[in-house]
């Protein structure tokens, strides 16, 4: 959907994990194939941007300059659905929990996050990208999936403003995709979903040649004091 020079800077506009579909906390869902019948597909996902020159081999550098939360009504969502997420397995309160949605105002940096009684709590706001990939050589890739070629939907911490992912290139151009924006998110996705929202990201892809890379297989991601790979593993309840 655009192309531009190494080294350029843009805003993707995205939607949240469900497509704007959630706006209720009427809305609760017994499975995910219940969240289907309302959400036509999970994770969209923004793009794809291309960057001139960019060959297969080469490596894009995609800054995350900053990430604007909330940008349709001010709003995140989250929700449990009982046969979704880490806390499915066979002595889960899952079923205790949910299923339930809350959709939360955001002000003044804050998540407010109301209670089943009175009151709420505050979270504060932590925005983060949950899914960024460069396109795949050779194969379609459903965006709420991940691996350690493309990257994909990794719900990392280490996403956020101030961080630099390094992606593989394996098609000409690169075609950078990102998408399902988190307002804040504990450490790793327990119920399989996190404060979802539509965000504005700001960022800056350069171009990396093959000849002064050195990247070694799986997406780094870096920042002033760190670099690490990114890994993880899907499909795993907690026991």
């Amino acid at each position: 959907v655009l192309e531009i020079d190494p080294g350029e800077e843009v805003v993707v506009e995205t939607v949240d994990c469900f497509s704007g579909a959630i706006t209720s906390n009427d809305q609760k869902f017994s499975s995910v194939a219940d969240v289907l019948e309302v959400v036509t597909g999970l994770n969209a996902v923004s793009g794809p941007i291309a960057v001139r020159g960019a060959e297969v081999g080469d490596v894009l550098s995609v800054e995350v300059i900053d990430i604007k939360v909330g940008m349709v009504n001010g709003k995140a969502v989250t929700a449990i659905f009982p046969d979704f997420g880490g806390l499915c397995n066979p002595y889960s309160i899952v079923d205790e929990l949910g299923p339930d949605t809350k959709v939360c105002d955001i002000r003044d940096n804050v998540i407010e996050f109301p209670l089943r009684g009175k009151g709420m709590v505050e979270l504060p706001v932590k925005p983060m990208i949950g899914t960024i990939w460069s396109a795949p050589a050779a194969e379609r890739r459903l965006a709420y999936v991940y691996d350690v070629h493309n990257c994909g939907n990794v719900d990392s911490h280490e996403l956020g403003a101030g961080r630099t992912i390094l992606l593989p290139v394996q098609v000409p151009g690169g075609m950078v995709s990102l998408g399902d924006i988190h307002a804040c998110m504990g450490h790793g996705e327990i119920t399989g979903i996190a404060m979802e929202t539509a965000g504005d990201v700001h960022i800056k892809i350069d171009l990396i040649k093959a000849r002064s890379s050195e990247y070694l297989v799986c997406p780094q991601i870096e920042c002033p004091r760190t670099i690490g790979s990114v890994g993880c593993h899907f499909g795993r309840a907690l026991g």
